[in-house]
């Protein structure tokens, strides 16, 4: 592992509110707040989503796998926490606190020492992960939802496009 491996993970905690906001303030209110299919996040829930994983999936696993070294890791559901958040947030509110909570987040990844990112902990199926599985996670993660809400700015503008353009887009 590369000595710069935390300040690079800390890096894409701190500019994905960044590139998220970009996207997000070039789109309607409505479009951030609608959801593809029932069964499919919005962009504000995305949103809410991110908060949410940075807090319990993240931080407080690894917080907690550096008090209790080897013991089992903590679970959370992102389900459970999208149905207690609900749908009713401004998503570019969401934006703003996920940018403002990122700075103390990344100052945390940055500052993991070789060591702790050694640190391994029981996930209950899975065996022994690192901190530094969480960590490389945490960047993972927000470039898989990043790409998320690309897919959806598309699909919201895809209506837009004439017959005989959709049918040369779908190849």
């Amino acid at each position: 592992m590369r000595n710069d491996f935390p300040a690079r993970i800390a890096q894409v905690l701190r500019t994905t509110p960044e590139g998220l906001r970009a996207f997000c303030a070039a789109v309607e209110p409505e479009v951030l707040a609608w959801q593809p299919a029932p069964a499919e996040w919005s962009v504000g829930q995305l949103l809410g989503h991110l908060l949410d994983a940075d807090e319990h999936a993240f931080e407080q696993r690894i917080g907690w796998m550096l008090e209790n070294p080897g013991g089992a890791v903590p679970r959370w559901s992102a389900a459970v926490a999208a149905a207690e958040r609900g749908t009713g947030d401004d998503p570019l509110a969401l934006l703003a606190e996920l940018a403002e909570r990122r700075l103390g987040r990344a100052a945390f990844v940055a500052g993991l020492t070789a060591e702790e990112l050694a640190v391994g902990g029981e996930f209950p199926g899975h065996g022994t992960l690192l901190v530094s599985d969480f960590v490389v996670e945490w960047a993972w993660h927000d470039w898989d939802h990043t790409k998320q809400v690309m897919e959806i700015l598309k699909k919201s503008v895809w209506g837009g496009f004439s017959d005989r353009m959709q049918k040369a887009l779908k190849g």
